[in-house]
């Protein structure tokens, strides 16, 4: 933007200055916020003398978001004040078509002040840790998510934006803004997580002739495990985390499942056996069973057998969230990419690892696909490095060809492809990414989808997302 005067200088300095670690944080908060709304008025009216009405309301948007209780943005949006001080909605504002001169320059002007007030928030809160309960620091976080609605409109206009100086396309401006929230955002729901209360297994349970020795139950889910109480709290408290982040990310909500049960084993001796004594495995569950690390006895209970604690709380993740993605947008295996994708995608955020795939199983992989799964399976790689170098290879996969695919027949590069395509959608298109995934599940081929949201063909998709992988930080 440009300066104008000193008051402008003023107020830049407080966007810019660094808060102390001494500060109380309601006050600095308030400060943030105030200066974010100030800024954010500035750029209501620049959009206001240009013509762009459109966005001039998402802006007053933005800005509710911000302070729900700023009555410049309220009225203009249409609210008005009941008798007890509750803004309700009277007349709705007329939307007009959205503008196509200066939006570039429009969405570098928003996003500069956005990127301010969350990074100071961000910085806020890590240094008042220990400070804050962890409910109020969930609350603030959360709070941050919906700062980019109205964008996804204008990114798939735009085919660059100048961020700090540095051309790039919006979805990887956005992205890069969205990911520290959406990091402390996993970590945070596992903090606020309840904690499961210790249950008895029923007769039939008891009657398998395993030695239960964690069973625990949340709102959520049961837990049974054969390893040890600690274990089966952690995967409890693991598949609430993922199930809130799911909610949160896609502002949808999830069925619950009375009874969803997950049964933990700590060996393949313990797998067969839950398999040849539970009367409700099926003949052709135990086939199942034999090459594969867990299956579903019903809608409600499944058996997961994991070499590690880690693999088994990555695991009762994974299984709880198929439910999720089925019953949120319709997804199945046989949109493997979405399936896979933003399954790994939810519970990496959470657990920080991608170890439970719905791929074929090792039994029916070559010796050099078994490798690589198992080098992609350890927490520490890097799956973005993993995808800018198939995207720089000799053979490029393009989108179309891995989307085709159901989960069976992925290959390891295809599975990093579709996280690496998942990560693409979630993290640069706020907005329209759970979209994207309801309709893919609908039926419509995906040219369709991208078309109907994006306006844009699978070519420039699979440029644009290309050029995203490749511009993506390091870290």
């Amino acid at each position: 933007m440009r300066i104008r005067g000193l008051r402008s200088l003023v107020l830049l300095g407080l966007l810019l200055a660094p808060v102390l670690p001494g500060q109380a944080y309601d006050p600095a908060r308030r400060k943030l916020q105030g200066t974010a709304v100030r800024k954010l008025h500035e750029v209501a009216t620049w959009c206001t003398r240009r013509g762009l009405g459109r966005e001039e309301l998402r802006v007053h948007q933005l800005i509710v978001q911000i302070d729900a209780d700023d009555a410049v943005s309220r009225k203009r949006l249409g609210f008005e004040k009941d008798g007890s001080g509750v803004w309700r909605q009277g007349r709705r504002p007329t939307w007009p078509e959205i503008g196509t001169e200066k939006l570039g320059e429009l969405f570098t002007r928003r996003q500069e002040i956005v990127n301010v007030y969350r990074a100071g928030l961000l910085k806020l809160l890590q240094r008042n840790l220990r400070k804050l309960d962890p409910g109020r620091r969930h609350r603030e976080l959360v709070s941050l998510l919906p700062l980019e609605t109205g964008l996804d409109e204008i990114v798939s206009r735009l085919d660059q934006v100048k961020i700090k100086g540095k051309r790039t396309l919006p979805e990887t401006a956005i992205a890069n803004a969205r990911r520290p929230v959406l990091r402390a955002l996993g970590s945070s729901c596992l903090a606020v997580a309840s904690e499961p209360k210790t249950i008895e297994p029923d007769a039939t349970e008891k009657g398998v002739g395993l030695e239960w020795k964690g069973t625990v139950a949340t709102r959520y889910i049961r837990v049974l495990s054969t390893e040890s109480p600690e274990g089966a709290v952690e995967a409890a408290r693991a598949t609430e985390a993922v199930g809130e982040l799911f909610r949160l990310v896609f502002e949808t909500k999830t069925a619950h499942r009375k009874g969803l049960t997950a049964y933990l084993v700590s060996s393949e001796q313990e797998k067969a056996h839950f398999a040849n004594h539970h009367p409700n495995v099926s003949q052709a569950l135990r086939t199942q069973l034999g090459p594969n690390h867990g299956g579903w006895l019903d809608a409600y209970r499944v058996i997961h057998y994991g070499a590690g604690r880690g693999a088994r709380v990555d695991a009762a993740c994974r299984q709880v969230l198929s439910n999720y993605v089925a019953d949120a947008w319709k997804t199945t295996p046989s949109q493997g990419w979405a399936y896979e994708g933003a399954g790994l995608w939810l519970t990496h955020t959470v657990t920080g690892t991608r170890m439970t795939w719905f791929t074929r199983p090792e039994s029916g992989s070559t010796a050099k696909e078994i490798k690589e799964r198992r080098r992609l399976c350890k927490p520490k790689t890097d799956w973005m490095k993993e995808a800018k170098k198939i995207m720089s290879g000799d053979s490029v996969l393009t989108i179309s060809a891995v989307t085709s695919r159901n989960s069976a027949d992925l290959k390891p590069k295809e599975v990093v492809h579709s996280y690496a395509f998942c990560s693409y959608l979630i993290e640069g298109f706020p907005v329209r990414a759970a979209k994207i995934f309801a309709d893919a599940a609908s039926g419509d081929r995906l040219s369709i989808v991208i078309e109907k949201n994006l306006g844009w063909s699978m070519d420039k998709l699979d440029r644009r997302f290309s050029k995203w992988v490749k511009e993506r930080p390091k870290k």
